[in-house]
């Protein structure tokens, strides 16, 4: 549940206008879930993968261990063979319960080896989390359960992106770049604001400091899904000052985002992408606050200048004989992140070079 969704409200703060609200609607348990048992688990083909259950249906058999430490009642069964080795990740974020998790090798629910297990990812966070490092060809048995008998909705993520805590959020430089990635099995934190104005579900994070004071654009072009973004600054995902937000890129007609703002050098930008309704998939985000130019000769002894920029700021175009003395040859609002000049003046050796324009 969000309140003022579209901002509509001045606020000084928006950090408590979404909350959660769990609705039970129970099942009819008169058949088990198909990956009751240990030797009918769901075969994990895929990585990443996220996928829901539910366990209220589902039992314990003789033999099986104690999941986590503690005695559950309502475990389901999943397996999965590495195909290289690799640092596994597995999560039940997002489930709408307290689970638990275990890892193991073996082929006999009552002889099995134990990789890892996890309770609680913290006090706060009462799904669970385990990483190993996994071996090319080895199959993992995994079952989750509830603590203490709790039921519900399992998610069960593998390898799920490394940057979906604020905390953990990757790093990116300079005045312009690209990076990219996937939102499958990412989660929302206790406390964390609903980005766009919209509650999303499966966010990732970034941060930049700004290496200049200026104008700059993040876009989210290219990814496959409807993307939201925003950009805050501050310490901690429950103590965050919102920027710059988007949902659609309006301008270009796509449900990816684009923004700008006027950063500060030396601030510290933080930056999440989540999908709009809980959507997710595979992302680009690219920025730039940096005039980039391209100069091609035309056959009629002209030359064709294309320079890049911000959209929606101005730009002087100037051009130089000796890099002392430089004239303005055209003025342009930079749109589509691209414009053009033809230069048809004559002369031996001619430089350009762009800077803002107000």
């Amino acid at each position: 549940m969000v309140v003022n969704p579209a901002g509509l409200i001045a606020e000084s703060s928006t950090n408590n206008n979404t909350t959660t609200v769990p609705v039970v609607i129970p099942p009819d348990c008169t058949t088990a879930v198909t990956n009751d048992n240990f030797s009918n688990p769901i075969i994990l083909s895929e990585s990443p993968l996220s996928l829901p259950e539910y366990n209220a249906c589902s039992s314990k058999e003789a033999g099986e261990p104690s999941h986590a430490g503690n005695g559950g009642g309502h475990s389901v069964w999943f397996s999965w063979t590495a195909n290289s080795n690799q640092l596994a990740v597995i999560t039940t974020r997002r489930s709408d319960f307290d689970t638990l998790l275990a890892v193991y090798t073996g082929s006999v629910v009552s002889n099995l080896s134990l990789v890892a297990s996890n309770d609680d990812i913290s006090s706060s966070i009462h799904q669970s989390a385990v990483s190993f490092a996994a071996s090319s060809g080895t199959t993992y048995r995994i079952a989750v359960d509830g603590y203490n008998g709790a039921v519900g909705t399992v998610t069960l993520n593998l390898n799920p992106p490394a940057n979906d805590d604020f905390a953990a959020g990757f790093t990116i430089a300079s005045l312009s770049g690209g990076t990219n990635g996937y939102t499958i099995g990412a989660s929302k934190e206790p406390g964390e604001p609903a980005h766009a104005f919209d509650v999303g579900g499966h966010s990732v994070w970034y941060r930049w400091i700004a290496p200049a004071s200026g104008p700059i654009e993040f876009n989210t072009a290219g990814s496959s899904f409807d993307t939201t973004l925003a950009i805050y600054t501050g310490d901690g995902v429950t103590n965050l000052s919102l920027v710059s937000a988007n949902d659609d890129d309006t301008s270009a007609g796509v449900r990816t985002s684009r923004l700008s703002f006027a950063a500060v050098a030396g601030t510290t930008y933080q930056i999440a992408i989540d999908g709009y309704g809980g959507d997710f998939g595979t992302y680009n985000l690219n920025w730039n606050m940096a005039s980039q130019l391209g100069i091609a000769g035309l056959t009629n002894g002209t030359f064709q200048i294309n320079f890049s920029g911000v959209n929606g700021q101005r730009y002087a175009l100037l051009v130089s004989s000796n890099l002392v003395t430089w004239s303005t040859q055209a003025v342009r609002t930079m749109s589509d992140n691209v414009q053009q000049y033809i230069d048809t003046s004559s002369g031996p050796v001619r430089f350009y070079r762009t800077i803002l324009s107000p």
